[in-house]
């Protein structure tokens, strides 16, 4: 090559050369080893707050979904209530009054009022409108 004029590279040169290609070829593997680690990492990292989230959201609505069915067993609950007490309350309006009504049955035991106006006697009676009167000032014997 020297006789052509062109100057080439000794077997030696060759050899650094490749040698020091070899070497930025394994930097550059320590160095994608290095990035290809990371992102496995960053990758299971994000899995795991991925199911954290789905958990969270699963453990949300669960607990929703006991909520909502607790109330309304609630509601049916009260719902039943109310309506055997309309029943009862309707059944009370439809049966006819076997016992008769006093005229003070209204009037709480213990006022000193017991049997006033009844028919046993006493000095209360009843006006026309209803009301009791007590031993009022024009009343006709």
């Amino acid at each position: 090559l020297k006789a052509l004029g062109v100057e080439g590279d000794t077997p030696e040169d060759t050899l650094r050369t490749l040698i020091g290609r070899l070497n930025d070829v394994r930097d550059r593997q320590k160095t994608l080893d290095k990035q290809n680690a990371d992102l496995v990492k960053e990758n299971e990292r994000l899995r795991r707050r991925n199911q954290d989230v789905s958990g969270q959201v699963n453990e949300a609505v669960n607990g929703l979904r006991e909520q909502y069915d607790k109330r309304q067993a609630q509601l049916q609950n009260e719902q039943l209530s109310l309506t055997a007490k309309i029943q009862e309350l309707t059944d009370k309006l439809k049966k006819p009054d076997t016992e008769k009504k006093t005229a003070d049955s209204d009037i709480p035991l213990g006022l000193g009022l017991d049997g006033m106006g009844s028919s046993t006697g006493g000095s209360a009676s009843q006006g026309s409108d209803g009301m009791m009167w007590v031993a009022p000032t024009d009343q006709k014997e």
